[in-house]
């Protein structure tokens, strides 16, 4: 009679007197493993792509961190190497996120603030305009006359 493939291994695991690894153990050495060998731009650009999956809320850089295995300081670092901050990445990705939303003539500038993670219309047109120079509702103008 033969031993199924799982057998085979728990059975090779006795015999190197090793208990299995947990799933969890697994699946945190890869995601460390890939953090450490990630391009400087390609985590960047896996930091942005969770804060857009996660918006309207903005995880902290201590949640990042803990789904990459690793500590807010290395990954600080990390992106200071890429010549950023995590700060600086939530705030470009708020700004990508919410031209869009002014393009989008269905959204009110209301609307495009919430779904942005801000908590009023008031405080992200201030934010809108130190980063752009303009208004939102003056974007969306322009957007609109062209």
């Amino acid at each position: 009679m033969s031993q199924n493939h799982a057998d085979c291994q728990e059975d090779a695991w006795l015999l190197m007197d090793k208990t299995p690894p947990k799933l969890s153990d697994i699946r945190k050495t890869a995601r460390s493993y890939r953090l450490r060998n990630l391009s400087s731009e390609r985590l960047v650009e896996f930091v942005e792509s969770i804060l857009v999956n996660e918006l309207p809320k903005i995880p902290t850089v201590r949640a990042i961190s803990e789904y990459l295995f690793t500590t807010p300081r290395t990954l600080g670092r990390r992106l200071s190497l890429a010549g950023t901050t995590y700060r600086q990445i939530v705030n470009d990705v708020r700004l990508r996120q919410a031209k869009k939303g002014l393009a989008n003539s269905a959204m009110s500038i209301s609307q495009v603030s919430v779904a942005n993670g801000y908590r009023d219309a008031s405080n992200f047109s201030k934010a809108f305009k130190l980063k752009t120079g303009q208004s939102p509702s003056q974007y969306r103008a322009i957007l609109r006359s062209e």
